[in-house]
């Protein structure tokens, strides 16, 4: 850890082969996963993760000396209602992508990262491993497996933080990225909680037009509490104004046949992230007020 600067996360990039350097470097960039490469290296993954013991606390170990009552299919059963699950099949996953995207979220929810381990060498067996760490697990799959992701078509990551943490969600720009990471994991009672909320769902697989409503609408009320006070000093009075009238007239907020309701879904998303970083401009305003005041900022 003292010298986690120094880790190299990717292998020095290699040289580029003959129909790539024919190519041009322009055509190399655009190079991405497709769907069933995603598939493939996923499972090679798990594989890897799998013989580290990342999956011993829920689907037992395979020992000759000390026979597993647990069978992996029924966890996987359990929890996606689906047999004969495990191992992985190439073929299946690839045919049903959207079964695909339950696993990886499943299998999020069921690692777990083994902090010690010892040697068993009865009849071929070799490590055991115990004491195991879901927080760290989680993290290490999370990483993991949006390099690949994000190295892919999909347009799909797994989500870092935020009530949907664990769960696939449909990627954005690092400004975006960074946005979203920065109000998720505020620590204050309240507004924090209905801002993750908010981002669950809006941002969540299959996400609709009522979804991203009513995700404007929370962040709405978080901006209303906060209208006098906050916003007041960070703001004019007729930029306050605007910001408001957004909410109250294009059909998000109110019930009200006076109400815009004819317009494109995309308008959703630019409100959505309009209200998103007039949030955490307000959440630097009281972290800015709280310094003053002698306290440690919450986020």
């Amino acid at each position: 850890m003292t010298r986690a600067d120094q880790l190299l996360e990717d292998s020095q990039p290699r040289r580029p082969y003959w129909r790539e350097r024919k190519a041009g470097p322009a055509d190399r960039s655009a190079i991405r996963l497709s769907s069933s490469a995603v598939v493939r290296e996923f499972i090679d993954l798990i594989d890897e993760l799998s013989q580290k013991g990342y999956f011993e606390k829920n689907f037992g170990s395979d020992c000759p000396d000390e026979e597993s009552y647990v069978d992996p299919n029924n966890v996987l059963w359990k929890k996606l209602g689906v047999d004969t699950l495990w191992p992985l099949d190439r073929s299946a996953l690839n045919e049903d992508l959207d079964m695909f995207f339950d696993v990886v979220e499943v299998l999020h929810d069921l690692i777990a990262r083994p902090l010690t381990r010892s040697m068993h060498g009865y009849a071929g067996c070799s490590w055991h491993y115990g004491n195991f760490d879901v927080s760290s697990g989680r993290g290490v799959y999370i990483w993991r497996v949006n390099r690949i992701f994000d190295n892919s078509t999909l347009g799909l990551r797994l989500a870092e933080n935020g009530d949907d943490s664990g769960r696939l969600v449909t990627t954005t720009d690092d400004g975006r990225a960074a946005l979203t990471s920065a109000v998720s994991v505020r620590k204050d009672d309240g507004p924090a909680d209905q801002v993750r909320h908010a981002l669950e769902l809006f941002r969540s697989r299959g996400s609709d037009r009522n979804s991203k409503r009513s995700a404007i609408a929370v962040l709405a009320l978080v901006l209303e509490e906060r209208r006098r006070g906050v916003i007041a000093e960070s703001m004019g009075s007729d930029d306050r104004g605007a910001l408001f009238n957004i909410a109250n007239n294009f059909h998000i907020r109110h019930q009200d046949a006076k109400q815009r309701r004819d317009y494109d879904d995309f308008y959703l998303d630019w409100i959505f992230w309009v209200y998103l970083a007039s949030i955490e401009l307000t959440n630097r305003v009281l972290d800015e007020q709280s310094a003053a005041a002698g306290h440690q900022p919450q986020g």
